[in-house]
């Protein structure tokens, strides 16, 4: 069953990715992952950054106001949820960030 991908402004969703992990190439792999099984989405991955710190579980974090069911998908394909940007974090210039923590799994 496809997922429905909800209506979004204008242009691609500016996804970026925050490694909260001591495991290196985790950003790479998670923004693949998402590119492939979102493919009917347009994304432009911005970044791919080491968070400040080290996190369990995978938050995904709407930074623009609109993006909240693309989050939810997008939270879907790395495992996590949907949550608030963790205190100290950076803020990048992106609609959505993902900050993968030590439950994200590659496959």
């Amino acid at each position: 069953m496809e997922k429905e991908v909800p209506e979004v402004s204008t242009g691609p969703v500016k996804l970026a990715f925050s490694n909260g992990t001591s495991t290196a190439g985790l950003t790479v792999n998670a923004s693949d992952t998402v590119i492939e099984t979102l493919s009917d989405l347009e994304i432009d991955v911005v970044s791919r950054i080491d968070a400040k710190g080290d996190f369990d579980t995978t938050t995904v974090v709407v930074l623009t106001e609109g993006y909240e069911a693309v989050a939810e998908l997008i939270a879907g394909a790395v495992g996590g949820t949907v949550g608030d940007l963790p205190e100290g974090e950076v803020i990048p210039d992106a609609d959505v960030l993902v900050i993968l923590g030590a439950n994200y799994v590659t496959e």
